[in-house]
């Protein structure tokens, strides 16, 4: 029988899927090679008696053996792949046919696409969002994470998870240490005690006079 892709090494691939299948625990699809274990292409590698005990990579010999073009190879090293994928890429560079009517076990195209060809096998569609809506980085297309805050921090009304804005005042216009754009707390009064008319909570001045002239003693300033 002739491979759907003329050039493709089946009998290399077969042999590599079976020492998979039958050594899972020397799979590791995330690395070239490792002590004992392998991603698929390590093991055409190792299999096809080409691996010059480099782990950074596969030889060259090897990938021209495996007669794969760049995106097919590409494919196939996938960190991400599971054996059944595969194998269901195995099936389609010898028949043609991906998986069963185009997917694999895990209900995924070779495109990585689901049946409905709208998300992909890591749960986002072609705009990047999940089926939360969502991006990888968890915000979406507002650019609000799941608790309404944007990439600063900040939510649509402009404050932060404290209730503040970028400035550091809350919603009634108050900062940290409540104290509003004028200087003075909630009550009224600046960090010295005094309100906007330069008086104290009991109606003194700065000097200690109150608005009628008086003294805390009742001694009249006669400079008033």
């Amino acid at each position: 029988m002739t491979n759907f892709t003329a050039t493709f090494n089946d009998k290399l691939s077969r042999l590599a899927l079976d020492k998979i299948h039958a050594n899972p625990k020397r799979w590791n699809q995330t690395i070239f090679h490792c002590g004992t274990a392998h991603c698929y292409m390590g093991w055409c590698d190792i299999i096809s008696g080409n691996w010059d005990g480099d782990k950074r990579g596969v030889s060259q010999k090897t990938i021209d053996l495996m007669g794969l073009k760049d995106y097919e190879y590409a494919e196939f090293v996938d960190p991400d792949n599971s054996l059944a994928r595969l194998e269901a890429l195995h099936t389609f560079h010898v028949t043609g046919i991906f998986g069963v009517k185009g997917i694999d076990i895990h209900g995924f195209d070779r495109d990585g696409l689901d049946i409905d060809k709208i998300f992909d096998r890591y749960g986002y569609n072609r705009e990047g969002y999940n089926r939360e809506g969502y991006d990888e980085e968890g915000y979406d297309r507002d650019g609000l994470n799941r608790y309404g805050y944007n990439i600063d921090g900040y939510n649509i009304d402009g404050y932060d998870e404290d209730g503040y804005d970028d400035e550091g005042y809350d919603e009634e216009g108050y900062d940290y240490y409540n104290y509003n754009r004028e200087d003075f707390d909630r009550d009224g009064y600046d960090v010295d005690g005094y309100d906007k008319k330069g008086l104290d909570e009991h109606g003194y001045n700065v000097d200690g006079y109150n608005v009628d002239g008086y003294d805390r003693n009742g001694l009249f300033d006669t400079d008033l």
